[in-house]
């Protein structure tokens, strides 16, 4: 898929070739020693020098444009439920809440294309 202008791909990232053993869950028998949990970037930070802060933050988008393809989809899911009656259906039967949110995306598509003319 093509980039758009202003958008970065995701930085490729590497696998770990031997997995994590697997934990037990649940609380710990008696006398069981589990290890100590990974410790918390702030834990780290305070015995890290601003060289190594700085070398651990990421240089090149590790996240890509998905997310951003998630926050509309629910920005719009959102004004659905909000402002086109997506929230309170009075209707009983499948087909009847399907046509009541059908016109709710109808209503919704011509807001948005109202928008794009202005």
């Amino acid at each position: 898929s093509a980039l758009l202008p202003g958008e970065e791909s995701a930085a490729e990232t590497t696998v770990p070739e031997t997995p994590a053993p697997a934990r037990k869950r649940g609380r710990p028998r008696r006398g069981e020693v589990r290890p100590a949990a990974k410790a918390s970037p702030i834990q780290r930070q305070r015995g890290q020098t601003l060289a190594q802060m700085l070398d651990e933050i990421p240089t090149r988008c590790d996240r890509g444009t998905k997310n951003n393809e998630r926050t509309a989809a629910e920005r719009s899911n959102a004004r659905l439920k909000d402002e086109f009656g997506g929230n309170t259906l009075r209707v009983r039967g499948d087909t009847k809440v399907m046509a009541h949110l059908m016109f709710g995306i109808l209503a919704l598509s011509a807001d948005q294309l109202m928008r794009l003319r202005q």
